[in-house]
């Protein structure tokens, strides 16, 4: 899994160095260590995935969020619960502006609650968005 998603990475490094396309598939890559067991390697390929998104336009709003949310899974599974909360409150905040149809932003939003709820409570943050 590792190797499979190096590549990818590797060709849209290739393809758009600076392009959403590459920080998805870092986003993306991190949920693949947390599977692996190994959330720590996963966090800075979240957090280049989020920097990499930070100036896209609208239309990578969703992504934004739920890249967000993917850090505060993370950090969840690292224990650092408190960090968590904070994100999945920013990712919240995030799904909430990010255009999307209704129906689907509010099951978002209900998902990110859910997980919320997790964190705030010391458990683990089930992979949901």
């Amino acid at each position: 899994a590792r190797q499979l998603y190096g590549e990818a990475i590797e060709r849209a490094t290739t393809l758009s160095p600076t392009g959403p396309h590459l920080a998805w598939t870092e986003i993306e890559a991190s949920r693949i260590e947390v599977r692996l067991g190994d959330a720590a390697r996963g966090l800075p390929l979240v957090d280049a995935g989020i920097a990499g998104l930070r100036n896209t336009d609208q239309s990578w709003s969703w992504h934004r969020a739920v890249g967000t949310a993917v850090r505060g899974e993370l950090l969840s599974v690292l224990g650092r619960h408190a960090e968590a909360v904070s994100a999945l409150d920013e990712a919240r905040r995030q799904m909430r502006a990010a255009d999307l149809p209704p129906l689907d932003q509010q099951s978002a939003v209900e998902a990110l609650d859910q997980m919320l709820e997790h964190a705030k409570a010391g458990r683990p943050v089930p992979l949901s968005l």
